[in-house]
């Protein structure tokens, strides 16, 4: 890919490895949750955004760009029960120590899915590098993974 046609990076990669750089969401969901159903959601969400997907690389004149080209899987976590205890939602737990934890923009993802089940229903939580977008980008995708786990399309 040619330096002028790559989608490039300007502010943030100064910031590549900062963990301050990391946004969360969360919905709720009411209902059973279907593992399987999550899976294609999470397909169809990056079929509609494949930025989801996307590393970032530096070029020698540290010039940092998206690579849409060696797209890395989607990291997705699965977990039994909303609360660890009385009164303590589980995927505040999550937040808190995925806020922590540096996104591999070298390798990819820049985002990860959550969701936290019982029988009740299911709580989703997103984590992405800032890189991805903002707190309202985060909340487009989080609109846009509900829609597709309600079998709802998707518009890119």
């Amino acid at each position: 890919m040619t330096a002028e046609a790559r989608p490039r990076l300007f502010t943030e990669r100064y910031l590549l490895h900062d963990p301050s750089m990391t946004v969360v969401t969360k919905v709720s969901v009411d209902g059973a949750f279907d593992p399987e159903q999550f899976g294609r959601a999470i397909d169809a969400l990056t079929d509609a955004h494949p930025f989801i997907r996307a590393t970032v690389r530096v070029d020698d004149q540290g010039e940092a760009w998206y690579d849409l080209d060696s797209a890395a899987p989607c990291e997705i976590h699965i977990k039994q029960g909303r609360s660890s205890e009385p009164g303590q939602e589980r995927w505040l737990d999550t937040a808190q120590s995925e806020l922590q934890r540096r996104f591999d923009w070298e390798r990819g993802p820049l985002v990860r899915f959550f969701a936290f089940h019982d029988p009740t229903g299911f709580d989703l939580m997103i984590v992405a590098h800032h890189l991805l977008g903002d707190g309202c980008a985060l909340v487009t995708l989080t609109r846009d993974l509900t829609r597709a786990l309600a079998g709802l399309s998707i518009e890119p």
